[in-house]
């Protein structure tokens, strides 16, 4: 025995359906909110390979400078060196592509 539900009943209340279905403002900041990211992904791509690998060290997989050095085996002047750079390069590639305003 299935239980069948017309079409004109009502399945899901107004407010139901505003958590199901997303507004057009957050829809609208989900899109830049993706859009920034795959920009600011493809400009740490763009970085000399031991700057990406101690910015991606420290600020996607959130190590500390201690961790970061001790793992790549680099004074932690060089890892603050590098990060400083990589986060310059990366504003730079962002303003490049016009994405950056400052």
């Amino acid at each position: 025995n299935k239980k069948h539900t017309s079409l004109n009943s009502s399945v899901c209340t107004d407010n139901e359906l505003e958590d199901i279905i997303p507004s057009a403002a957050s829809v609208e900041e989900e899109v830049v909110y993706y859009d920034t990211k795959k920009a600011i992904e493809n400009a740490i791509r763009q970085l000399p390979s031991e700057i990406r690998a101690v910015v991606i060290l420290r600020h996607i997989e959130g190590l500390s400078y201690k961790e970061i050095s001790d793992f790549a085996s680099i004074p932690i002047g060089t890892v603050k060196t590098y990060l400083y750079r990589g986060r310059k390069l990366i504003k730079d590639i962002l303003r490049s592509e016009e994405i950056w305003e400052v």
